[in-house]
């Protein structure tokens, strides 16, 4: 496999033009001085240079590590959440509002609506606003 990837680099920066855009492990970028390759599956972005007549990659260094022992934890914790909710049973169902409590809701806060306009017209009336 190293060596497919090799000669694969080697295609890449010897005829000039980019790898093709079909979708695979691996994405490739030119840059000055060589490609920047991209392991779309585990995230790597790794620096590769001709070097001695062969295309010789090296990761580049990011915070990675600290952002996969964050995904795991949210792995951990989202399971323990799931085994917590399979032991109580099951799920609450949410249910909606019915029409008459929504008709209820509205005329609520439409008269409330109307207070509050006529307190202002009426404070704007007394000059106090």
């Amino acid at each position: 496999m190293i060596r497919s990837l090799v000669f694969s680099g080697a295609l890449f920066v010897a005829h000039g033009v980019a790898i093709a855009e079909t979708p695979g492990r691996f994405s490739f970028r030119e840059i000055d001085g060589g490609v920047m390759r991209l392991d779309t599956q585990s995230g790597q972005v790794s620096h590769c240079l001709r070097e001695q007549g062969q295309m010789v990659c090296r990761s580049v260094a990011d915070d990675r590590q600290p952002l996969d022992e964050e995904i795991a934890r949210l792995r951990r914790e989202n399971a323990d959440l799931k085994a917590q909710i399979a032991g109580r049973g099951s799920v609450p169902k949410v249910t909606l509002p019915t029409e008459e409590e929504m008709d209820k809701a509205l005329g609520m806060a439409e008269r409330f609506f109307r207070r509050m306009m006529q307190f202002f017209k009426t404070e704007q009336e007394s000059g106090r606003i």
